[in-house]
């Protein structure tokens, strides 16, 4: 959720460029694969991984992930000129014990 309302932060309000929110979410070979992606009128183009952040927000997903979700995870922050992208995909089942993960 942390995500979603971090989109409807910062969307970029351009009169003059596309202003959008895109948000998906499926289940494929046992994996949940969330994507959100908004317009931006920022100007970086970086890529961070899961364990670079730049705010205390992004540091307690990054916190409850890794509790709920010890190396079931992974999470993909992108951000370009006038894109902000985040991707999480979850596996559904433990790789190490084979049992259900909950989510």
């Amino acid at each position: 959720m942390p995500f979603v309302e971090n989109a409807f932060k910062h969307v970029s309000k351009g009169k003059n460029q596309p202003n959008y929110i895109r948000i998906a979410l499926s289940v494929k070979d046992q994996v949940l694969q969330f994507e959100i992606e908004n317009s931006s009128s920022g100007q970086k183009n970086t890529v961070l991984n899961e364990h670079a952040y730049q705010g205390i927000g992004l540091k307690n997903v990054r916190r409850r992930l890794e509790l709920l979700y010890p190396e079931n995870y992974q999470l993909d922050i992108t951000n370009e000129e006038r894109r902000y992208c985040v991707q999480l995909s979850i596996a559904l089942q433990n790789s190490r014990t084979s049992k259900s993960v909950l989510i």
